[in-house]
């Protein structure tokens, strides 16, 4: 028989919000991860990847633009995963040394 461990009756947002409470985060990386600031970019560069469609190459290039993240979504089979995620990753990994988190769901 598996047991489940008990739920617990705290909700998942109050759950987050105690995780950043604890963190030592400004109030405006605050305001990011819940959504009270909208992301910044620096100026859109127009490089074309020629293994991505218009709307990918878009895409690519708002990521690469942003400041602090980037949200990519649509529907499935748009090439998301499989042509944007690894061109974003190729291109930061290999001209810069910034940080990447990658979180995708996919079914």
């Amino acid at each position: 028989m598996i047991r489940r461990p008990p739920r617990s009756t705290q909700s998942r947002s109050s759950a987050a919000s105690d995780v950043y409470k604890r963190q030592n985060l400004s109030d405006s990386k605050k305001n990011l991860i819940f959504g009270k600031l909208k992301p910044e970019f620096n100026e859109i560069n127009h490089k074309k990847y020629p293994n991505l469609n218009d709307t990918q190459n878009l895409a690519v290039n708002r990521a690469l633009a942003a400041k602090n993240y980037f949200l990519i979504q649509g529907p499935p089979g748009t090439g998301k995963t499989s042509f944007v995620i690894k061109t974003i990753i190729s291109e930061i990994y290999y001209n810069s040394n910034d940080k990447i988190l990658v979180l995708a769901y996919t079914k």
